[in-house]
């Protein structure tokens, strides 16, 4: 008699795969035939198996089922475009910002936010992009990830407080009073 072994054809963000048969109960030796089409913005690498080894780089496959249970998934590499997202202020002494994402890169439409807190006797001017100039006087600034890197500076200025000499006199107007 032969022996039938459980096959598991795992799925990967970016790749449709597709199988003469699906995730099953295999005899050994039986083959079965597997397809990866790359989505777009990805490419197809390879199939794997469950312990990461490489098994094939061909998008169209025959696996020979082993005397074993088996796992294949297919592998590919994110080609998407990054765009370079920053956040800085010239003098952190002023004031201080925070963002919900990090400094790195990101995929276009990325969700971003920033808050910026300014330090006693400063206040907030506002958010600017070096190509683009002033962005908004918000201290709290939400936005989509452009299709182009964004270094945005936080910028502050010192609280000036007028002051003014204030002086009382007193006039007699109280005639021969000297």
């Amino acid at each position: 008699t032969r022996n039938k072994y459980t096959f598991k054809l795992g799925s990967t963000t970016g790749i449709t795969t597709t199988g003469s048969t699906a995730s099953g109960s295999y005899y050994y030796g039986s083959t079965i035939t597997l397809k990866a089409s790359a989505n777009t913005g990805y490419t197809f690498n390879g199939w794997i198996d469950a312990t990461n080894n490489m098994i094939s780089y061909s998008t169209h496959f025959t696996y020979t089922m082993p005397y074993a249970p088996a796992s294949l998934r297919a592998v590919f590499q994110d080609t998407r475009p990054r765009y370079i997202f920053g956040t800085t202020t010239p003098d952190i002494n002023k004031g201080t910002y925070t963002s919900d994402t990090v400094n790195g890169s990101y995929l276009e439409g990325t969700p971003i936010s920033i808050q910026a807190t300014a330090n006693a006797g400063y206040r907030f001017v506002g958010w600017y992009e070096g190509t683009l100039g002033f962005i908004t006087a918000d201290a709290s600034y939400s936005f989509t990830m452009p299709a182009n890197n964004m270094i945005l500076t936080a910028v502050f200025a010192e609280v000036v407080v007028d002051n003014y000499l204030f002086s009382a006199s007193s006039v007699n107007t109280s005639p021969g009073v000297p």
